[in-house]
């Protein structure tokens, strides 16, 4: 079954700021088939009032780089007004080129909230994969990036220092003083 207009407006009341709490929505090859009256425009919109949503599946419709731009501000908050409580987000099987990528890739460092990311099965190449895993350097937050080829062990470097508590280490200590994230390897 493929979202109809009634489901989209129902969508839309879930996700606004006086609706249900709703904590996981999974839209897997809902937006882009011919049928569906669901619009990626009108889901981003109600994402950024939404701050209770911590896993969004939208694997499978056709997102674009535009899409993928669009979605890093909103998990950025420069585009909401909350701070998005979005912890898994999977955007795999879609559109996204290294253009959409990259633009995760710059705004990394500023998801605050985000655990896991899947961004396998789109056109991306190395160099924005590399770029994805460099990013993990200012990224405390994330402890499991999905990526296809073989880069599980620069990947694995970082996300098992996220996981093993360097973002621990950059909040204040006694004296007030931080580590940076700088100082690590």
């Amino acid at each position: 079954m493929h979202c109809s207009d009634q489901s989209m407006r129902a969508i839309s009341d879930i996700l606004s700021p006086t609706g249900t709490k709703l904590l996981h929505l999974g839209l897997k090859n809902n937006l882009s088939h011919p049928e569906s009256k669901l619009n990626v425009e009108n889901l981003f919109q109600a994402l950024t009032h939404n701050r209770y949503l911590t896993y969004l599946k939208i694997s499978g419709n056709n997102l674009n780089d535009e899409d993928m731009a669009r979605l890093s501000r909103i998990l950025t908050t420069e585009e909401s007004n909350i701070i998005t409580s979005i912890r898994t987000l999977s955007v795999t099987d879609n559109l996204i080129s290294d253009e959409g990528l990259l633009t995760l890739a710059s705004r990394l460092s500023d998801t605050k909230s985000l655990k896991h990311l899947d961004v396998r099965r789109n056109p991306i190449t190395d160099r924005s994969k590399k770029a994805m895993i460099s990013a993990l350097k200012n990224n405390v937050q994330i402890e499991r990036l999905d990526l296809d080829g073989s880069w599980d062990t620069e990947k694995f470097w970082w996300l098992s220092l996220n996981r093993g508590g360097r973002r621990a280490l950059q909040t204040t200590t006694e004296n007030n003083t931080t580590v940076p994230s700088n100082l690590w390897p």
